[in-house]
């Protein structure tokens, strides 16, 4: 029975440092995000190095995006930033599904406002979002035509 013990140790020991650890980075990944990040569309400067650079740029990018997925389903459950982390998880890893899963999470707006919130305290732009579903043809919440309201 020494087992139960030691494992509920290590579980409290990772906890803890998975805790300090998305005190630390997360802030610093969403204050470094490019404001266009989630709208952009153009290839990026990873698109443009050799193959296999960007075959082991895009392993690392993929493992730190698993590392973070899987570490804010268990912040979900324990101390931490476990939607931002999954948020965070999302926008690195590159598999089918994923954008839509991460565009769901950015139509919250609690989600937008806790990531432009981090930003603002470094006195940083707030992130460019799609809208869902425009029919007036703008792509971003800064595109869209201010909304005139009837007079009573």
């Amino acid at each position: 029975m020494p087992e139960i013990p030691t494992i509920l140790h290590w579980l409290l020991v990772c906890s803890v440092v998975m805790f300090v650890a998305s005190l630390i980075l997360l802030p610093y990944i969403v204050i470094r995000l490019p404001v266009d990040y989630f709208t952009r569309t153009a290839p990026t400067q990873f698109a443009r190095q050799h193959p296999l650079v960007r075959l082991l740029l895009l392993g690392i990018k993929n493992l730190l995006g698993a590392i973070l997925l899987g570490g804010g389903f268990i912040m979900l459950f324990t101390p931490g930033q476990g939607i931002l982390a999954i948020l965070i998880g999302l926008a690195l890893i590159d598999l089918p599904g994923a954008h839509r899963l991460k565009m769901s999470l950015l139509a919250r707006p609690r989600v937008i406002a806790a990531l432009n919130k981090v930003r603002h305290l470094a006195h940083r732009e707030p992130l460019l979002v799609p809208l869902p579903h425009a029919s007036s043809g703008a792509k971003t919440d800064r595109d869209k035509p201010p909304s005139s309201t009837p007079d009573s």
